[in-house]
């Protein structure tokens, strides 16, 4: 560098300047090559991410929910935190996809987790953002919580105003009506039945509503005439598995209220052995399951079975909707007019006094939520 300096001015400022273009031409190709292969990175990795996404859908249509899950989780662990916002359509596809696929397997802790984090990341004005509350409506409806998924379905249902003519537009509707069957607010529950039912007049999710509307409002005998073609389709397999065992406990429980609690016992059974295949027995539905099993059973005098189903039920309610719930609160009421029918007075008390605290407890943290909105206002 001496020697450099010690040149002639006329020759050292123009090599000084071509070493400055030298450096910088460097500096671009450095920066060129760097965009070309993060381009390609990007491009590789949506790839991939979206070949995950896909096997994932194909492994829900095919019933391997284990499988769809892992594949879910195996994207979002491929997504490098500081990468989140360059892959945010698949990352937020995944979480939203997980929220629902725990929520078809009934594990509500992960289903509370998964749609707590899609509310952070997904933006208000995203599609996702609607299927988001779909699936909160969904999640709220099967703890029994009606307000809250009332306020979920009806978040959806308004910003789904302008797609009346697509599937999630026409199932909501149908949500909607079985819930306000549960909250008994027929006309409401109607109407959105005949909404959801436009041009489809025969369908499945037509007659259930219909036998779901009449049900509520204790007209078991009508219900279960409405219901009738229900099993044509059950039989003939017009509808998918879950579909079936869920429309299979319906009809169960209308033999069970219409009397007829031999006929109950038998379609419970078909339920119950689709539920074992499908999900296992740690699932909410197969609990419903052993509930109107057991409920038949008491009829029939068959105490020791019907303790057995209830005891089950009980342990399942516990686990999937915890103690503080009217999940829990059912299943803890037919234990106590089982032991009632068995007139062992003891056991009959224990259940009656865990049902008077139950209740208490719910009513305590109604009013603690009365409170903070009245707070919060």
């Amino acid at each position: 560098m001496k020697d450099f300096d010690e040149l002639h001015p006329i020759i050292r400022y123009p090599l000084y300047a071509v070493l400055i273009l030298y450096t910088l031409t460097i500096h671009q190709i450095i920066l060129i090559l760097a965009r070309i292969f993060f381009k390609i990175y990007w491009r590789i990795v949506r790839i991939y991410l979206k070949k995950i996404m896909k096997d994932a859908l194909n492994a829900f249509l095919e019933d391997d929910f284990d499988k769809a899950i892992s594949l879910c989780l195996k994207c979002i662990i491929k997504i490098p935190p500081v990468m989140k916002e360059y892959f945010r359509e698949h990352y937020n596809d995944a979480v939203l996809y997980l929220g629902s696929l725990y929520l078809f397997k009934g594990n509500f802790i992960e289903v509370e987790k998964y749609l707590k984090e899609a509310a952070l990341v997904i933006d208000e004005n995203e599609f996702n953002r609607i299927i988001l509350s779909i699936y909160e409506g969904d999640y709220y409806a099967k703890k029994m919580e009606f307000k809250k998924a009332e306020k979920s379905y009806l978040q959806a249902y308004n910003r789904l105003s302008d797609f009346k003519e697509s599937v999630y537009y026409r199932n909501l509707c149908f949500s909607l009506s079985g819930l306000y069957c549960f909250m008994s607010q027929f006309s409401l529950a109607k109407e959105y039945l005949d909404e959801g039912s436009r041009g489809s007049p025969d369908s499945v999710d037509k007659i259930r509503g219909e036998v779901d509307l009449l049900y509520h409002q204790c007209k078991f005998q009508e219900a279960e005439e409405k219901a009738q073609p229900l099993i044509e389709y059950i039989n003939s397999g017009k509808v998918d598995i879950h579909l079936s065992s869920e429309l299979l406990i319906l009809l169960a429980d209308l033999a069970y209220r219409n009397k007829r609690y031999s006929e109950s016992i038998s379609t419970i059974n078909r339920a119950i052995q689709i539920c074992q295949n499908i999900n296992g027995e740690m699932h909410p539905l197969y609990g419903e399951c052993l509930a109107v099993k057991g409920l038949a059973l008491r009829k029939l005098k068959r105490f020791s079975e019907a303790k057995i189903s209830f005891e089950k039920d009980l342990q399942l309610k516990l686990y999937f909707f915890g103690r503080i719930s009217l999940n829990y609160l059912i299943a803890v009421q037919n234990m106590a007019q089982l032991y009632d029918s068995l007139e062992e007075i003891k056991e009959c008390e224990k259940y009656y006094e865990e049902l008077m605290d139950i209740y208490i407890d719910l009513f305590k943290s109604t009013i603690r939520k009365c409170r903070m909105m009245k707070d919060s206002l």
